[in-house]
C-alpha cells in the first residue's frame, strides 16, 4: 500500500475515490513509535537570594550554581554559575517602574540531528534576559496594571523533528517584544481581566546560515485574551461566580517561511461555594469549566521545513469539578 509520512495507507483512484477504506488506530500503540532510547539526567543545585529595602527601593540580588549530568548515548557533565538583579521602585502616587537583568541555565536531553547526518547528545540551553517596566495600582483600590518590554536571548533551543527521535539545536535565537496585563474590579460584583503580548523572535545565529533571520519552529508572534466575571457577594447568588472570556493567538511559525493562521476562541466558567448554601459544607466548591464553547477547529502549530505535519488544537471541552479548601 501507499504511505504519507511513514504511515501506510490505503490506495485511492483520484476519478473515483472512497473515503474511509484506510483504518484508524484507536489506542497509542496502535499508531506505534518511530523509535526511543535511554536517557539519564542528575542535576544538584545551590541558591541563594537577598533582598534590600531602602524607602521605595526594593533591590533583589540571587545567584545559582549547578552541576548537571546527563547519559544520552554517552555521558556529559556540564556546570554554570548564573544570577539575577532586579530593582523596583514604589512611588506614593502608586506607581512602581522596575528593571532586572538575569542569565539562566538548563541542560537537556534530546538526540540532535546535525546537517552532516550525525547525531549527538543535546548541549545545554544557555540565556540571558533584560526586561524593563512599570506596575501601577492607584492608592485605595484593587485595580492593577503592567506593561514591560523585555529581550531574551537563548542558545541551543530544542525542536522536535515528528516522525522521529531527533530534535534540532539552533545557535542563539532573540525573542523581544512587550506585554501588558490589567485587572479591574467593577459595580456589582464584576471583574474585568486583559492581557496582550506581541513578540518578534528570531534566530541570530546558527550552523546552517540559512536559518539566521527565520523564525523559531512552534514559537508564535503573541497573543491577547479578554475576561469578564461576575461573582456577587450579597443576596440569594453569594457564592455563584459566573465568567466569560475569549483568546486570541497570533500566527505561529511553521519552518520554509510560512505561519499558522491566528484564531480567537471562547471560554465559560460556573463556580458554586457550597459553604454559602449550607455552612456544614465550608470549603466545598463545585465547578464546570468549558474551552472552545463554539467548537473551532484550528492548528496550534506545523513542522513544514522538512515534512509537512501540522497539529490540530482541542476541540470543545467541557469539564465538572469539585474542590475542598480548608
Amino acid at each position: 500500500g501507499d504511505t504519507v509520512n511513514g504511515i501506510a495507507v490505503t490506495p485511492i483512484n483520484a476519478f473515483h475515490p472512497v473515503y474511509g477504506t484506510t483504518p484508524v488506530p484507536l489506542t497509542p500503540g496502535a499508531i506505534g513509535t518511530p523509535g526511543s532510547y535511554d536517557a539519564k539526567l542528575r542535576q544538584t543545585g545551590l541558591y541563594a537570594q537577598d533582598q534590600i529595602s531602602w524607602g521605595g527601593l526594593r533591590v533583589t540580588l540571587s545567584g545559582r550554581h549547578d552541576w548537571a549530568e546527563t547519559e544520552n548515548g554517552a555521558s556529559q557533565r556540564d556546570r554554570k554559575f548564573t544570577w539575577r538583579a532586579g530593582a523596583l521602585y514604589m512611588t506614593s502616587i502608586g506607581i512602581a517602574p522596575y528593571v532586572s537583568y538575569s542569565t539562566s541555565f538548563q541542560p537537556q536531553l534530546g538526540q540532535v540531528l546535525r546537517g552532516d547526518g550525525t547525531t549527538t547528545g543535546a548541549s545545554p540551553s544557555l540565556g540571558r534576559q533584560i526586561e524593563a517596566g512599570v506596575k501601577y495600582q492607584p492608592p485605595g483600590t484593587a485595580i492593577l496594571l503592567t506593561a514591560a518590554w523585555f529581550r531574551i536571548e537563548q542558545t541551543n533551543l530544542l525542536t522536535a523533528v515528528p516522525n522521529s527521535v531527533y530534535s534540532t539545536q539552533s545557535g542563539k535565537v532573540r525573542s523581544q517584544g512587550v506585554e501588558a496585563e490589567a485587572t479591574v474590579p467593577l459595580p456589582h460584583g464584576f471583574t474585568a481581566r486583559a492581557a496582550f503580548s506581541h513578540q518578534i523572535v528570531k534566530t541570530v545565529a546558527d550552523a546552517d546560515p540559512a536559518n539566521i533571520g527565520k523564525g523559531l519552529i512552534g514559537v508564535g508572534r503573541g497573543n491577547a485574551a479578554f475576561n469578564l466575571d461576575w461573582a456577587p457577594e450579597a443576596g440569594p447568588l453569594a457564592g455563584l461566580k459566573l465568567g466569560g472570556g475569549l483568546r486570541w493567538v497570533d500566527k505561529v511559525y511553521a519552518g520554509s517561511d510560512s505561519h499558522t493562521p491566528s484564531y480567537t476562541l471562547f471560554d465559560a466558567l460556573l463556580r458554586y461555594d457550597l459553604g454559602r448554601a449550607n455552612p456544614s459544607l465550608k470549603g466545598l466548591e463545585i465547578g464546570l469549566n468549558a474551552a472552545n464553547i463554539f467548537d473551532r477547529k484550528y492548528l496550534t502549530s506545523c513542522y513544514l521545513s522538512s515534512v509537512g505535519w501540522c497539529w490540530y488544537g482541542q476541540r470543545r471541552t467541557v469539564q465538572g469539578t469539585i474542590g475542598f479548601r480548608w
